[in-house]
């Protein structure tokens, strides 16, 4: 039998479970491989997210520093910048989360999780092994932060849906403090970190 073959377009491995006394295969247990070119659609999807990401936090921070000039402080609270800073921080918010969602497993969702980024490397890299454990925990403290959480809840309760919550206010987005700016700053660093690591 071939090493590999092709079904449904797809890459599998085939490999024995078990010989018999004559050094024959009996059984064949067969396992998903994943290709270069694969990896490499899997890490756009991560990318571009993470690229959104960033430029979305650092415009914002542009707009949240301190303003001396009465002639900019008002400029930067007219009401065309009230609406691009709310723009910046739903774009922001949401591509944060794409970047920190579970890997479910099933094939077309969460396209631009880390998560699922480091389970599709691992199976196509025996030697990713401790990177991959080590991304995970990277990963698992960024998610079980205050800061991670408050921006889930913001996700979940004000702008992909509409909850009867603290958060969601009628007629008003809270902004980002500058100290949660730079913790966010921190996380898109240990994220850049895991990408890289792929």
């Amino acid at each position: 039998m071939r090493e590999s073959e092709n079904v449904n377009n797809r890459a599998l491995a085939v490999r024995p479970t078990r010989l018999n006394s004559e050094g024959f295969v009996v059984f064949y247990h067969i396992t998903t491989m994943i290709t270069e070119e694969q990896i490499s659609n899997f890490i756009n999807p991560v990318y571009w997210s993470l690229h959104l990401c960033n430029v979305a936090i650092s415009e914002i921070k542009i707009l949240s520093v301190p303003r001396e000039s009465m002639v900019e402080l008002s400029l930067v609270n007219n009401h065309t910048f009230s609406l691009y800073r709310s723009t910046l921080q739903y774009c922001f918010v949401m591509e944060y989360c794409k970047l920190l969602e579970t890997d479910d497993r099933r094939r077309n969702h969460h396209v631009a999780s880390l998560y699922r980024l480091n389970t599709k490397i691992l199976h196509t890299k025996t030697t990713f092994k401790d990177i991959h454990m080590l991304n995970n925990s990277y990963l698992n403290e960024i998610t079980n932060s205050k800061l991670c959480n408050s921006i889930k809840r913001l996700r979940d309760s004000k702008f992909a849906h509409s909850d009867k919550h603290a958060v969601n206010k009628p007629f008003e987005i809270a902004g980002f403090s500058l100290n949660m700016v730079e913790e966010v700053f921190l996380h898109l660093k240990t994220m850049k970190m895991v990408l890289i690591a792929e």
